[in-house]
């Protein structure tokens, strides 16, 4: 069974525009975001560093 792209998009669902825009992912760009805002949304405690030595 072969068939073009669009053809499998359809198949599977999906929308026929590629690549599809996800708003949650682009939420989550990190271009702007110091390091401390980073570790911040990624729970990561500021003295986590403390806590090794």
């Amino acid at each position: 069974m072969e068939k073009d792209m669009k053809a499998l998009r359809e198949y599977l669902l999906l929308l026929p525009d590629y690549p599809e825009v996800n708003d949650y992912l682009a939420d989550l760009s990190t271009e702007d975001l110091t390091n401390e805002e980073i570790a911040e949304r990624l729970g990561i405690a500021s003295d986590w560093m403390d806590t090794i030595t």
